[in-house]
Parts: C-alpha cells; sequence; structure tokens
C-alpha cells in the first residue's frame, strides 16, 4: 500500500464511524418524536422514565431489522445475479457501473415472478428457488477472474459528503418500521397499501394465483412490484407477518433509485454534484413518505434513475443502450401506469436526442434518432406485452379499467366507467389547474416547501398536509440551475433532456390526472438532477471563496429540507403517537379490528371500507369504484328492510360492517354507481340491524339471521 493510499483508508474510516453514530443518534430522535423523549399517549406519569425506555426502543427497532435483513438479503443478492447478464450483454457501451445491475435484476426477477403469479406458480418453494437461482448467478460472477481482482484490490473510499444522507436513510428506517394505518394522515394513513397495495398479495396468495378481483378494480393494474410482495409473502409466509419486509423493500429500492440517480450525475459534472442529487431526492418529503410505504413509486423511480444513467452517461449511446432504456421504462410502466407519460415518454425522446446529437448529417440523424426511438418502443412493448395479453384473457380489453369505450365494460357497467373516468380526469379550467400546480408543487410541504403555515379552511380532500404555503427552495434552485446549465453551450444538451423530462411530467399531470401532489412526485428526478449538476458546474467554475460558498449553499438546502421531512413526519403519525410507540405493532392492528372477534363461521358484508389487511375472518369488500350487491338487494326488494335483510341472511352474511364517514365522502367526491341510497342504508341499519360496535364513524351490526350473535 503506497503512502497516499492510507490517508484514504483512514478518512473512509473516520467518515464510516461518524456516520454510524449520526445514524443511530437520528433514530432515537426519529423514535421520539423530537429532540426529547415523549410520553406514550394516555400515558404522561411515566415522563420519570421516558429515558429508560429508549434502550427498549433501539432493542425493538434492532429485533425487527434482522428479521426483515433475512429476507431484503437474499432478494437484493438475487436482483444483482439476475441483473449480472443484461449488465454484461445490452450495457457494455454505457461503461454501466455495478449498482445498475441489482436494479435491472430487480425487474427481471419480478416479470418472472409475475408470470408465475398469473400461472398459479408463485409459492414459497418457487419463490425462495428463484433467490438461489439469482445467488448462484451472482456466485459466478464473482468467482471469474476479473472480479476476483476487484474484490482483492480494490478499496471504497468515501467522502465526508456520504454523512449529508445519513439523518434521512435513519429516518426512512423508522418510517418503515410503522405498519399501515399508523403514520401518514396525508395519504389517509397507509389506505392504498392496505386496500390495494399489500391487500391484493394477500388475496392473490391465499387464492394461489394472481386473479382479477371483480370486487377490487385495482387487481386489473399491471402490479408488477406488488408481485413483489406477493413473493415476500410467499417467502415469510403470510402476507401479515411480510408487511416489514415488503416496506423496507421499497424503501431500498427507493434508496437505490436515488444513488444510481447521483452516480449519473457525479459521472457527467463530479461527485459533489452526484451527491447533492441523491441527498436531496432523498430528502425530499414525499420521498420519505412514498418511499417507507408499501407503494411502488420507489420501484418507478429506480428504473427511471436506471434509464437516464444509460443514455446520459455515455459518450454515444447505440442500439444496446434504447433496449435497455426501454426495457427500465416498460418495467416502471408495469409497476405504475403513469410512469408510461411521466418516464417511458420522456425516456423515448431522450433517447432520440442523444442518437441524432452523434451526426451533423440531418437526413442520417433523423433517421437515427428514429430507429433508437422505435427500439426504445419495442422493448417497452415486449415487456408490458404480458399485462396486455392477461387484461385481454381476464376482460376481453387489454387495458381494463381504461378505454372502456374503445375496447369493452367487462364485468362494468356503463355508470361504473362513466363515474371511474370522470373522477380520474381533469377537473378544473386550465387556469385553476394552474393554480393548483402551485399548491400542489412550488409551494407545497411535500416537496420540500419552507416556512409553511397550518392551514385554516376545511376540505373533503384528504391528500392535502395540515401546512401549506410557504417555498420550495430545493425546486427554485432546480429551475434556476435548469437556467444556468441552457445558458453554458457545453452542458445545453443535458439541460435540454432534464427539462424535457420535467416538462412532459408537468404537462401530463395538467391535463392528464385530477391534480393530486404525490402525482408530482417523479418530477424528483429531473428537479434533483438539475439541482447537483448546477451546484456543480457552479463550485468548478466559481473563484475558490465564491466555490465555498456554493457548495455550502447545496448542503444547507439539503439539510433544511431533511429538517422538514423531520417535521412533516412528527406530524403524519396517527392520533400524534411519539413513532416510538407505532412501530412493530401490526399484530395489535389486526386483534383490534372487531370483525375479527366474532366467531369464524360470521361473514361481513363492509359497505364503503376496503381497509382489510388486517381483517381475518370472512368478509365481502368492495372499493370504491366496484359495486356490492346490497343496492341491487334494495332495489329487487323496493327498499323493503325486511326482506334486504332476509336476503343478506339467504346469501351468507351474518354482519354488516359500515364506514359512515368513507361513505359520505365517496358520495360527495367518486359517486353512487351501486345505487345504494345511503339515507335507505342508515335508516334500515337504525330500525332493522342490531348494533354490536360502535367506533365512532364505523359500526358494525348482527343481522337477525339465525344462530348469530
Amino acid at each position: 500500500m503506497t503512502k497516499t493510499q492510507c490517508p484514504d483508508r483512514r478518512q473512509t474510516t473516520v467518515v464510516i464511524s461518524i456516520a454510524v453514530l449520526i445514524f443511530l443518534l437520528c433514530t432515537v430522535v426519529a423514535l421520539q418524536g423530537g429532540l426529547l423523549p415523549r410520553e406514550p399517549a394516555g400515558q404522561a406519569d411515566l415522563q420519570g422514565s421516558l429515558w429508560q425506555l429508549i434502550p427498549l426502543q433501539m432493542l425493538q427497532m434492532f429485533v425487527l431489522g434482522f428479521k426483515v435483513l433475512g429476507i431484503l438479503i437474499p432478494l437484493w443478492l438475487s436482483a444483482t445475479g439476475w441483473g449480472y447478464p443484461i449488465r454484461r450483454y445490452l450495457l457494455q457501451k454505457a461503461s454501466a457501473p455495478f449498482i445498475l445491475q441489482p436494479a435491472i435484476g430487480t425487474a427481471l426477477i419480478l416479470l418472472i415472478a409475475w408470470a408465475s403469479a398469473w400461472g398459479g406458480r408463485l409459492n414459497q418453494t418457487t419463490a425462495w428457488g428463484l433467490c438461489i437461482v439469482g445467488i448462484t448467478i451472482f456466485i459466478i460472477q464473482l468467482l471469474q477472474p476479473t472480479y476476483r481482482h476487484i474484490i482483492l484490490t480494490h478499496r471504497i473510499q468515501l467522502k465526508w459528503l456520504f454523512i449529508l444522507p445519513i439523518p434521512m436513510v435513519a429516518l426512512f428506517t423508522v418510517a418503515a418500521a410503522c405498519p399501515p394505518k399508523t403514520l401518514w394522515s396525508v395519504e389517509a394513513f397507509g389506505y392504498d397499501a392496505i386496500s390495494y397495495h399489500l391487500q391484493l398479495p394477500r388475496q392473490w396468495l391465499e387464492q394461489g394465483a394472481m386473479q382479477g378481483l371483480p370486487h377490487n378494480v385495482y387487481s386489473y393494474f399491471p402490479s408488477l412490484f406488488e408481485v413483489g410482495y406477493m413473493m415476500i409473502a410467499a417467502m415469510q409466509g403470510s402476507m401479515q407477518g411480510a408487511i416489514y419486509a415488503a416496506q423496507f423493500y421499497h424503501a431500498s429500492a427507493t434508496i437505490l433509485g436515488a444513488a444510481i440517480l447521483g452516480l449519473a450525475v457525479a459521472r457527467r459534472f463530479g461527485s459533489f454534484s452526484g451527491w447533492i442529487s441523491a441527498s436531496a431526492l432523498i430528502a425530499m418529503p414525499w420521498t420519505l413518505i412514498i418511499g417507507s410505504s408499501a407503494y411502488n413509486e420507489g420501484f418507478v423511480l429506480m428504473m427511471a434513475a436506471s434509464a437516464v444513467f444509460i443514455l446520459t452517461v455515455p459518450d454515444q449511446i447505440d442500439w444496446r443502450s434504447a433496449v435497455a432504456a426501454g426495457f427500465c421504462s416498460g418495467a416502471a410502466t408495469m409497476a405504475k401506469l403513469t410512469a408510461g407519460p411521466m418516464v417511458a415518454l420522456p425516456i423515448t425522446l431522450i433517447a432520440m436526442f442523444r442518437s441524432g446529437k452523434t451526426t451533423t448529417n440531418f437526413p442520417h440523424s433523423y433517421k437515427r434518432a428514429i430507429g433508437m426511438g422505435m427500439l426504445v418502443c419495442l422493448a417497452f412493448t415486449l415487456v408490458m406485452s404480458p399485462y396486455f395479453i392477461r387484461n385481454w384473457s381476464w376482460t376481453s380489453n387489454p387495458v381494463f379499467p381504461f378505454a372502456t369505450h374503445q375496447f369493452g365494460l367487462a364485468h362494468w357497467t356503463q355508470k361504473q366507467a362513466d363515474n371511474w373516468t370522470h373522477t380520474h380526469a381533469p377537473k378544473h379550467t386550465l387556469g385553476l389547474r394552474i393554480q393548483l400546480l402551485g399548491r400542489q408543487w412550488l409551494f407545497n410541504v411535500g416537496h420540500g416547501a419552507l416556512l409553511s403555515r397550518p392551514r385554516t379552511d376545511q376540505t373533503m380532500d384528504i391528500e392535502r398536509f395540515k401546512q401549506e404555503g410557504g417555498v420550495s427552495a430545493l425546486w427554485v434552485a432546480a429551475l434556476l440551475g435548469g437556467v444556468l446549465l441552457y445558458r453554458r453551450p457545453d452542458y445545453r444538451p443535458y439541460a435540454v433532456m432534464m427539462m424535457l423530462m420535467l416538462m412532459i411530467q408537468l404537462g401530463f399531470w395538467l391535463f392528464g390526472t385530477m391534480q393530486p401532489s404525490r402525482y408530482l412526485y417523479l418530477t424528483v428526478l429531473p428537479g434533483c438532477a438539475l439541482i447537483g449538476s448546477a451546484f456543480g458546474v457552479l463550485s468548478s467554475h466559481l473563484r475558490q471563496s465564491k466555490k465555498h460558498l456554493a457548495m455550502a449553499t447545496a448542503i444547507v438546502l439539503v439539510a433544511a429540507t431533511t429538517i422538514s421531512s423531520y417535521r412533516v413526519f412528527y406530524r403524519q403519525t396517527v392520533q400524534q403517537w411519539p413513532p416510538w410507540q407505532i412501530i412493530a405493532i401490526h399484530d395489535d392492528l389486526a386483534k383490534l379490528h372487531p370483525i375479527n372477534h366474532l366467531p369464524p363461521n360470521t361473514q361481513t358484508y363492509m359497505v364503503a371500507d376496503a381497509m382489510v389487511l388486517y381483517v381475518n375472518n370472512p368478509i365481502a369488500y368492495f372499493t370504491a369504484f366496484d359495486v356490492g350487491p346490497l343496492g341491487s338487494f334494495q332495489k329487487n326488494a323496493d327498499g323493503d328492510p325486511q326482506a334486504v335483510t332476509k336476503t343478506l341472511c339467504e346469501n351468507g352474511y351474518t354482519h354488516v360492517w359500515i364506514n359512515w364517514l368513507e361513505l359520505n365522502r365517496i358520495r360527495s367526491t367518486v359517486s353512487d354507481a351501486d345505487d345504494l341510497d345511503a339515507h335507505w342504508l342508515a335508516r334500515t341499519a337504525a330500525s332493522t340491524w342490531r348494533v354490536l360496535i360502535n367506533n365512532q364513524h364505523s359500526v358494525l351490526y348482527a343481522l337477525p339471521c339465525r344462530n348469530v350473535r
């Protein structure tokens, strides 16, 4: 070892040591919900012993972490193995780093698992088998002489900026340890995870195959990452037992996506730019909210970042780059359909832009650009084709529940289809939508807005933060950074590519969605790329004193946004409980659900409540867009409560659960496609059914059937 290497190794050791200490300290702070310990809800008399609880809280986190790692390590090692052939044969031109291998391998292993689930072959044996095959490929890769030499001679060298994202990684760890229904009031405390992202894998696993569920319209989505949750559940033995592994799996994919974007920026603008881009992305509150939940946007981000790396880092791209980018775009869209216009479309245009810049011969440049675009689209279509074929075989509509006028209604009525289309379409004038863009993006707490104020207006829109106003300093920096890069000829092509992606994403949000803030999340990818690259250019072109000022400004912006994420986290727990009180309590959530206390031979009809992940007894539930039979029972009986009740009993139902608050919200924001009269339901419940449990907004009724108590 040379003398010049020793300081680097010592610095790496010091950086890792400090990072571990900061991680542990920030984990403690995150668990308390503040700088000082907070008493548990309803037990204020424990103030004197709160400090003594901290070691127990950390022990609980470590125990949970070891359980989760028992699933995550095999998953990521196998993904790394599955990604090796793609990296070797498609990404040679891109000089692809090792970090792309687990990302692309995850897409491949999930596509194989998806096909297995559709064919009814995804179970504990096949899930672990996929992992074993991937790990075997990875071991074979490491045994090759080239990789053995790298392992024996390569030394990791970490810079001080490695510490910058550590506080957010600690916060991610605590947030992912909070089960759905306890965190993120802006997301209805994980409503989507409980009714869709985790519930569908649970039902598919119990039924033995991926199936279209007439009572849950989201089962007709591509659901690529949900199959990943199904795979984890199969490995664990149940979905309820795999909740934490699922959330940490998604969180790790989100962080890996940020790292890939950071490396893509670093390859072009230097390591400082890369660290700022990755840290800024992780620091965004929406990244924390989405990434720590069992959603799918983190996987989309990882695939989009991989495609951006493949197309923007090499000096030139070829057909392999186009195919790999199309594969990544297709996998992203297989996870979330909105990734089509927000990822696949801009990635296709970026591929055409990059290929067209390789020659000054306009006709040749034009043909090459068209050819590259077609290759991206071809790879994208091949990846998406299983979804089209599956839905066509299920419903005769390849994209159901969309395009029902063109391809058919499947099992829906025209009223249901119109309801779906109306709900997911823009509802405001263009001027008002542009105003909403400010509230939902530039001035939104989820996008890092600083100096926000408490919201005073009352609204049925639950997708709004308790604080609003302020300005997102990161987005101001991103937009100014785009202008700065565009003004410099050497960096103009990069600015054009990132701004093109950003403009397409904003355009789709304005004209193709109902304008929730969360749907703007993917703008963080081009935005954070612009932030890091702009600060990198400034720090490399300014004089020494101003260079340090630019670097300090970037670090302060990331730190301020990190503090904002901590503040958002503290305000988003259920009933303002301290986070340490809600980690690892999913077993209690199942025990507390009233339906689970009914005898096992009962069956409950659920009205306006699809949050059924923690329900273990037999139920019938329906999403807000699906129609249950109760409306037709009412219509056929001419509204006679006794006749409707008799029909319910004859169909095997013994109890009815009604979420009155959600029913009112659905009627005011969605529709009444089920033809169920809420006023009739209230009268019938009051006059004919017996109240068993009244939990404020939800009521459990016993029907007057035989052998019902």
